[in-house]
């Protein structure tokens, strides 16, 4: 899915990790793939992907919440949101990805999950 995102900060420490503004979300990832130069406080058309390094797990949530946590100062966050009947994930901006394709049970639920990373890919226009 393409997004349009406002780059809210590039670290210089750490090489590929920028914080961007998608809508009223805010997320830290890293840029590994940038085609082109980018800058602070300027939009660019992106597309996300997550990093799991260990077994993904997927539970329904109590709750009703459409949120992206970052966990502590990690790369690590904890997303929560409605799975769709379509297999996008609802999390105040709509998430397309494969991972979801093996919990249809699920769809139409509101659920969480962890990633160990959120990747980010700067298209071309």
């Amino acid at each position: 899915m393409k997004y349009l995102a406002l780059i809210k900060k590039i670290n210089c420490d750490i090489e590929e990790e920028v914080t961007v503004k998608i809508g009223d979300v805010i997320l830290t990832g890293f840029a590994n793939i940038c085609p082109y130069p980018i800058e602070e406080d300027k939009s660019y058309p992106i597309s996300i992907s997550f990093t799991i390094l260990d077994e993904f797990e997927i539970v329904e949530q109590q709750g009703q919440e459409k949120q992206f946590s970052r966990i502590g100062d990690t790369f690590a966050y904890e997303i929560s949101g409605l799975l769709t009947e379509q297999g996008l994930l609802d999390a105040n901006i709509i998430i397309e990805d494969e991972v979801f394709e093996d919990y249809s049970y699920i769809y139409g639920k509101y659920v969480k999950f962890k990633v160990d990373r959120i990747s980010l890919e700067f298209l071309e226009d």
